[in-house]
């Protein structure tokens, strides 16, 4: 965090007590990091008792009909070639030797030097400290398969560069140069292809010996290439959680049918150990602010949830069980709002958080009898880390767990939320960041194009035909092109949690009803949240401007719905053609807004799927913070501007946006809505309006202005590292 005048702003206007712990917090978790490194080093740990003792996926069907038998080909032949197409990276190989096509310019030549991986592990010293080399070759020499090449996991294979992980995770952000996305290992390291192969190998028994051996060759490569606490991939606590709770849950679904036993009992007993090492990790690194939480905490506690869920039971998991079923409720309701709608004020950071209060939720209904009694008998005096563990008669399941009904109604609403910012066409409207973000990945969501024709649609694909040459390929090979925008996984999730959804089953609702046992709840008609129309005095509003798009053809304006989102801050008219609508800004006051724009009182348009006016998306966040600012820039939304300044300042550091503006309705009719919007001594108020032939947007405010609409030379952003091409 950048500290300037307004972060300063921002501290200040905290309760004094509250900004005291969080000074004190602060201190201590910097201490604590330092005094971790140093036990990793020192400590030996008993892991001998340690079981993936439970199942939640036993009995998992996946019926062929669920994938796109082509699209699961292409991708299984993807994965056990390591090309992985991540954040714009395009199907790359990710190993040692490899090489990408670059970020903005930037290509880094620092590949390790290896000539051989033997099965003995004498390579490892080239990526290793001597102290961890002991216990990686004896994980690494279980790997069998004498044609499994390493992925180096340490590797932003976008650009190559690399970070380090003989050194401490600590260190790894002050390596980075510019360009390079730790992001990158990071979206890697989640595993999140793992669940998606385990899938394609339920429904398709010809590949399922290879997925088996492939998940056991990464796990094993991954886990002796990353001691805990060294590297890139201990950074960000975040992304611990997301892993450990993928390898689980393909693990579970893999078990099922292996039957040549190729997850043998040692396998299983590293696997083990090092979902416990994520656990021990994970309890001592939470990403937790008394100030605020976020998506990253919210991330800790489903992965800690996961771990504890299959973990055998002892006195330390049971708390971490407890631990993170209490903070899983506290933070479901403190992070989504009556409406709702998600606090980060983004569309797409919804589905994110989302799928971790989904999946997290289905797992605790689906807890057996012996994980429920522990979180009626386990000892908070085990637990040392803040927050604290409360005792039995703090919890909200002291009498029983009836309460999760409130938590089932908001999930429908978030369902309900991510269904209006869905276009027609099934594309959200983004608002707010992007970063391609998930829980889980089971169906694939895109497309197949060829390779000439994703490099011609996407700018970062420049050069991607030549460059696949050297796999052998043709401008004609085939490219799947992941649909970011598309979120009917995550919708088909939250149905899987329905008695009798309006949807048809899928991998996503299949998963979840095994997770939570079938314990299924009722749909409930939730009506659309009300608004409150504050007309205001308009007196000195002396600057007035109109735009008007005419339609080449008439549209049917006829059974348009209004869907509004007061908390969120968002106000949609829609039916079967139209989609429209403007963004307010959040009504409640929410922090730094990470992943903000300066995008009040930005406009929407889509005619029978055409885009009208859309937002621009995000593209890259630290690799480009030229381009991270444009992406989030008012020059580059559908808004007034104002004196040719920003809404907010963009100074406080790429994710930081202090707020200072206040908006409210002032005029609904069933085909346009007036929005006021004050920014200190700026008042504002727009009105769009739909007809037939045309849409309106008409600004009046009491200082100069101009109407800003993005360029037909802006290049958008469909998903994180993709930009389209003109």
């Amino acid at each position: 965090m950048i500290i300037n005048k307004e972060i300063i702003y921002f501290l200040l206007r905290q309760p004094p007590l509250k900004l005291t712990h969080f000074i004190l917090d602060s201190f201590f978790k910097v201490l604590k990091e330092h005094v971790f490194i140093r036990k990793v080093s020192e400590q030996k740990v008993d892991n001998t008792h340690i079981n993936i003792s439970f199942s939640y996926l036993k009995k998992v069907y996946i019926s062929p009909s669920f994938i796109n038998k082509k699209t699961a080909d292409y991708l299984f032949k993807m994965f056990m070639e390591h090309r992985f197409n991540l954040l714009g990276s395009g199907w790359v190989k990710n190993s040692y030797s490899s090489t990408g096509l670059g970020v903005a310019g930037h290509l880094y030549n620092m590949n390790l030097q290896i000539t051989e991986f033997d099965k003995a592990g004498e390579w490892l010293k080239s990526v290793l400290l001597k102290k961890n080399l002991d216990s990686s070759k004896r994980i690494w020499a279980h790997i069998s398969d004498k044609s499994y090449s390493p992925i180096d996991w340490q590797k932003d294979y976008k650009c190559n560069f690399r970070w380090n992980q003989k050194l401490s995770f600590d260190k790894q952000r002050q390596l980075t140069k510019s360009g390079a996305d730790i992001k990158v290992p990071w979206e890697l390291s989640r595993m999140q292809h793992m669940p998606q192969m385990a899938s394609f190998a339920i429904a398709f028994p010809e590949i399922q010996n290879a997925v088996l051996n492939e998940f056991r060759n990464q796990v094993l490569d991954f886990i002796a290439t990353n001691p805990m606490g060294m590297g890139a991939n201990w950074n960000c606590t975040m992304d611990i959680g997301i892993r450990a709770a993928n390898i689980l849950v393909a693990f579970d679904l893999l078990k099922t049918i292996d039957k040549n036993k190729i997850l043998d009992l040692k396998f299983q007993h590293l696997l083990a150990n090092a979902m416990y090492e994520h656990g021990r990790f994970i309890t001592s690194h939470l990403e937790y602010s008394i100030l605020i939480t976020s998506n990253h905490y919210l991330s800790n506690i489903c992965g800690l949830l996961f771990i504890a869920s299959y973990l055998n039971e002892s006195d330390e998991i049971n708390c971490w069980l407890a631990f993170s079923v209490q903070e899983f409720f506290n933070e479901f309701e403190k992070q989504f709002y009556q409406d709702g709608s998600n606090f980060e004020t983004s569309t797409s950071y919804h589905k994110l958080s989302g799928e971790l209060v989904t999946y997290g939720l289905a797992l605790i209904k689906g807890l057996g009898k012996d994980k429920r009694k522990a979180l009626y008998h386990y000892k908070p005096k085990y637990w040392i880390n803040k927050p604290s563990l409360k005792e039995l008669r703090a919890q909200r399941w002291r009498n029983g767990f009836e309460f999760i009904t409130y938590f089932e109604a908001k999930l429908l609403k978030i369902l309900q939320f991510d269904e209006s910012v869905s276009k027609p066409n099934g594309k959200i409207i983004q608002i707010g960041d992007n970063d391609n973000g998930k829980f889980f990945s089971f169906t694939p969501t895109g497309t197949l194009l060829t390779a000439v024709a994703a490099e011609k649609k996407y700018k970062n694909l420049a050069g991607y035909t030549s460059f696949i040459s050297t796999y052998g390929e043709t401008v004609y090979s085939p490219f799947w092109d992941e649909d970011n925008l598309n979120h009917q996984t995550f919708q088909n999730a939250i149905n899987g949690l329905i008695i009798n959804p309006n949807s048809q089953p899928s991998i996503e609702s299949t998963i979840i009803r095994n997770l939570c046992n079938k314990n299924l709840f009722k749909k409930d008609n939730y009506l659309l949240s009300e608004f409150t129309v504050k007309p205001i005095d308009l007196s000195n509003f002396n600057f007035k401007l109109q735009k008007i798009f005419k339609f080449e053809n008439s549209i049917d304006i006829s059974n348009l719905e209004q869907h509004f989102y007061p908390d969120f801050g968002l106000f949609i008219l829609r039916n079967s053609s139209i989609f429209t609508g403007i963004y307010t800004g959040s009504s409640v006051a929410n922090g730094l807004e990470s992943h903000s724009h300066n995008d009040k009182l930005s406009v929407f348009l889509t005619i029978d799927g055409i885009d009208i006016l859309t937002d621009p998306g995000t593209y890259l966040y630290t690799p480009d913070p030229d381009e991270r600012n444009r992406y989030r820039s008012s020059f580059s939304h559908n808004v007034p501007i104002h004196n040719n300044s920003e809404q907010e300042g963009l100074e406080n550091g790429l994710f930081q946006l202090i707020r200072h503006h206040k908006t409210n309705i002032t005029k609904v009719t069933p085909s346009s809505i007036s929005v006021f919007y004050k920014n200190k001594t700026i008042k504002h108020l727009r009105t769009i309006k739909i007809e037939s032939d045309q849409f309106t947007i008409s600004d009046l405010s009491n200082t100069h202005f101009r109407q800003n609409f993005i360029s037909k030379e802006f290049l958008f952003s469909n998903g994180y590292g993709k930009q389209l091409n003109k």
